[in-house]
């Protein structure tokens, strides 16, 4: 074996999310993080190979196009965080 693991795990959004603050909370300690708010999916295949918990949240996340917010030891899902100002902004290479 070369060290990876790669497994897939087939679930809605908040199955997948335990999976990943099961693991986190195993290395951490009990209860370290919490699921919040999470809204109601549609199951996915996810396919996970050896992955930090926090890609694994950004890759989740983004498979079912949500964004999430860490507040305090809690991990909220959103559709979208924060408010559409209209603003766009540009940078001038120099």
């Amino acid at each position: 074996l070369n060290g990876n693991t790669e497994y897939f795990i087939y679930g809605d959004l908040e199955f997948q999310l335990n999976h990943v603050i099961s693991n986190i909370n195993r290395v951490l300690g009990v209860d370290t993080y919490t699921l919040g708010t999470i809204p109601t999916t549609d199951p996915k295949n996810i396919q996970y190979t050896t992955i930090k918990a926090l890609n694994a949240l950004n890759d989740i996340v983004a498979e079912f196009e949500k964004e999430y917010l860490v507040e305090g030891s809690v991990i909220n899902v959103y559709d979208n965080v924060g408010t559409e100002t209209g603003l766009t902004f540009q940078f001038k290479r120099a």
